[in-house]
């Protein structure tokens, strides 16, 4: 009984375990999505968050949440869900447009 691999030279065997590597890595290195798709998620995400939930599929809500939130979502059954840790961007966009805290100077209050 003679296997495949016999009837074939080294170099041939060679070639074609070189060609399989190449079509694997080749495929781990593809992106999922394109980056304009995923810009425009992000972008939509930040002007109506709400729309996208509303009207959005699964996976839109799920990549919503990621583009959201930095961490899972931590849920306390005493207390309900934590304090989130948004993503970069949300952070980024509050130190931006955030409130100012500012500390009233040479007035006093009284009662």
């Amino acid at each position: 009984m003679t296997t495949t691999s016999s009837r074939y030279s080294p170099e041939v065997q060679a070639r074609a375990v070189r060609l399989v590597l190449a079509e694997k890595l080749e495929a781990k290195t593809a992106p999922r999505q394109r980056f304009a798709d995923l810009f425009e998620l992000t972008l939509s995400a930040i002007s109506s968050p709400c729309s996208v939930w509303e009207n959005g599929t699964l996976g839109g809500r799920h990549a919503l949440l990621k583009v959201t939130f930095a961490d899972r979502l931590t849920y306390c059954r005493n207390e309900g869900f934590r304090t989130p840790r948004f993503s970069m961007i949300f952070s980024m966009l509050e130190r931006f447009c955030g409130p100012k805290a500012v500390v009233a100077e040479g007035a006093s209050v009284e009662t």
